[in-house]
């Protein structure tokens, strides 16, 4: 458990654009970390809960980048 939240059920998204998306979308923003990899900078890592949902917006955000 992270901050109250069980992690085992959400799923990291690492592009600010997608989780501004999925939240424009109406999905709720579980927790935010940040990335401890990254050499020059910390990168933010934003945590959802993983639905079926969830994962056919993030195809749908994958065809729009492709137009």
């Amino acid at each position: 458990m992270i901050g109250g939240c069980e992690m085992s059920n959400q799923i990291p998204i690492f592009h600010n654009k997608l989780a501004g998306y999925l939240m424009y979308k109406g999905f709720v923003l579980q927790n935010i970390g940040k990335s401890k990899n990254s050499k020059d900078r910390k990168l933010n890592i934003y945590y959802f809960n993983d639905s079926e949902n969830l994962q056919n917006k993030i195809d749908e955000y994958k065809e729009l980048l492709k137009k």
